[in-house]
């Protein structure tokens, strides 16, 4: 999963494969795939930030971006 992928591809899709990539790592870890996980977990991460106001539609006005 590479970041212009995610680009190209709806963001709900992409956001929710990483949410399960990330959730099946936690309950059985495999050091093979630790660099993967690392990966997916920072992309995820960013998706969030860059997102946030779509996720929150209205209510974002209300954030603190200042926590960014």
């Amino acid at each position: 999963m590479t970041m212009a992928y995610c680009q190209e591809s709806n963001f709900a899709a992409c956001f929710a494969l990483a949410e399960r990539l990330i959730a099946a790592y936690d309950k059985h870890p495999d050091s093979n795939d630790q660099p993967r996980y690392f990966e997916i977990k920072r992309l995820h991460s960013q998706m969030l930030r860059e997102h946030l106001a779509d996720i929150l539609g209205p209510a974002s006005r209300l954030l603190d971006t200042r926590w960014m």
